[in-house]
């Protein structure tokens, strides 16, 4: 397995991972009608990805054969922390350890950014990857936020992590 900074040709693999990975991670979370509906999405998805891409975005993708995962950094939109935006792996290879090959990847690049925090918001009621986090010494901050995701009110809660 390898961890690469990804490319733009990268899009759709991530594009894909990402999807797979709500729709498997997510039920009972967020309304399975959305879920649903993001397999429609993925050209949207990917043009997503693509726009970060070609403006510069750190993302890393976990390499087996195929992408079967990534991780996406950066400066936080205050400017004040560095932040994890997302990290997925495909479900087909959840267990294998690619989730912490890429948080490794992931904290050793956020630790080169000129910030002492790293930060990261995750779905307060998605306890595996809160616990995932939490094995890594990430550190629930007791801040949360209110979300809207397909219809319907999510909280999630910031995790940090000293650089």
């Amino acid at each position: 397995m390898t961890i690469r900074r990804a490319v733009v040709g990268d899009a759709r693999a991530i594009s894909d991972a990402h999807v797979r990975s709500w729709q498997a991670a997510y039920p009972g979370m967020i309304p399975s009608e959305y879920l649903d509906s993001l397999s429609d999405r993925l050209e949207q998805r990917a043009r997503f990805f693509t726009e970060r891409l070609e403006a510069g975005a750190e993302i890393y993708v976990a390499e087996h054969d195929e992408i079967v995962g990534f991780v996406f950094i950066g400066t936080s939109e205050d400017g004040q922390h560095a932040e994890l935006f997302a990290i997925y792996v495909d479900p087909d290879n959840w267990g294998e350890g690619h989730g912490h090959d890429l948080l490794a990847a992931a904290e050793e690049r956020l630790a080169e950014m000129d910030h002492e925090l790293s930060v990261l918001w995750v779905l307060e009621s998605n306890t595996r990857a809160r616990a995932f986090y939490e094995s890594h010494g990430w550190i629930d901050s007791r801040r949360s936020a209110l979300l809207t995701i397909g219809g319907a009110d999510v909280t999630e809660v910031r995790y940090e992590k000293a650089l």
